[in-house]
């Protein structure tokens, strides 16, 4: 049976994630700035609504080894730009003429605005997951509970596409059929989209 609902990932599959340590001026790698995103309990309090955005610049710099004020890593956090692949827009649009299609992302509040600005962003989903508004991120079955309980669909009914191994199987556990996708190629690919 072909799914009803599609539900997209953000980062990594509709937007690319960048070079943030490049892009802030970090002396580190790009693998290491990602260890400490990752693995950080501020950056999941705050991706999950935890705190807002002032108590993240005040202490996510400490976790970077900065001694960047509030006011400092913000500027310098801004620099660091999400931004949507070229062709996202047209995508879903076009599976909005078939499909339901949603979002679940784990992302904060200011990555949000910058993919969101003008909220045109948000308007091409019937469903809108976002982890700091949720309260719950991915892997965590709240998170994909929230999703289940908020729209009208079986689990089977439901396409998941995601670039975290964890995530797809966090939510193939749960029924949802669920594919690992890099980028809207992939994406396209995996929905059998042509150009």
């Amino acid at each position: 049976m072909p799914p009803k609902l599609i539900v997209f990932d953000l980062g990594g599959v509709l937007a690319s994630l960048g070079r943030p340590a490049e892009q802030m001026g970090l002396d580190r790698s790009e693998r290491e700035f990602w260890s400490v995103w990752l693995n950080s309990k501020t950056v999941a309090a705050f991706e999950t609504g935890g705190i807002d955005e002032a108590g993240f610049y005040e202490r996510f710099p400490a976790e970077l080894g900065l001694s960047d004020s509030g006011h400092d890593f913000r500027r310098r956090l801004l620099r660091w730009r999400l931004e949507l692949f070229p062709g996202v827009v047209e995508m879903l649009s076009r599976l909005g003429e078939t499909h339901r299609v949603a979002l679940l992302s784990n992302t904060n509040s200011i990555h949000w605005k910058m993919v969101n600005h003008d909220d045109h962003f948000r308007r091409l989903f019937d469903h809108v997951f976002l982890s700091f508004e949720i309260g719950s991120a991915k892997p965590h079955r709240d998170a994909f509970d929230h999703v289940l309980n908020a729209v009208p669909d079986a689990p089977g009914r439901i396409m998941f596409l995601d670039d975290t191994a964890r995530n797809i199987e966090a939510a193939a556990s749960l029924g949802i059929r669920s594919l690992y996708v890099t980028g809207i190629d992939g994406a396209k690919r995996a929905l059998g989209l042509g150009e």
